[in-house]
């Protein structure tokens, strides 16, 4: 059995350019993260909540919560000022993957770029073909490897309609095109 853990990149809103006052977030949107086998996950957990309270150990203390809650979003830690900045970052990120490999695990990313006028975008239906193709290669790469895999992801307000389009993924006749696995 594996086990994915992934989250959200880019923003689900629509994107017109960079210069645009209302649509100007990011041009992508997908899912990354990493698949690992289950015996493995435990001890990457814990050796990821090590490197986290050393690395982040000011800011974790400043919150006042207990380290297991506290979270920095990867967008504001994987800056490029705190990475010429602080030269921990860049190795920690480096530690992570580096690990990740150790405990026989891939890291994973799919992702759409918009293309819609924002009178035409959907988020909803970017985020399920995003499931969609995501869970479609996960299969396709545990397929290849004889295993079973479950998928984490952060909670979502359209959480319903996402499980159901997964299902529709997993256990539907023509789950369409599968394209090559982004595994890295």
């Amino acid at each position: 059995m594996y086990i994915a853990f992934l989250d959200e990149f880019g923003h689900i809103g629509p994107f017109v350019n960079r210069t645009d006052r209302r649509y100007n977030h990011s041009p992508v949107f997908g899912l990354a993260g990493y698949i690992m086998p289950h015996q493995q996950v435990r001890s990457f957990a814990t050796w990821f909540f090590q490197l986290k309270n050393n690395l982040l150990q000011p800011e974790i203390q400043m919150a006042n919560i207990h380290p297991a809650t506290w979270e920095k979003k990867g967008s504001n830690l994987f800056t490029t000022k705190n990475i010429l900045k602080y030269p921990n970052v860049s190795a920690a990120a480096n530690r992570i993957i580096n690990k990740i490999y150790k405990y026989d695990g891939r890291l994973f990313f799919y992702g759409r770029q918009k293309y819609l006028p924002p009178q035409r975008s959907n988020s909803t239906g970017l985020y399920t073909t995003v499931i969609g193709h995501t869970v479609r290669q996960l299969d396709k790469f545990c397929t290849e490897h004889n295993e079973q895999f479950m998928i984490i992801l952060d909670q979502h307000g359209d959480r319903i309609k996402l499980l159901e389009a997964s299902a529709k993924t997993m256990f539907g006749n023509d789950p369409g095109c599968v394209k090559t696995p982004s595994f890295v």
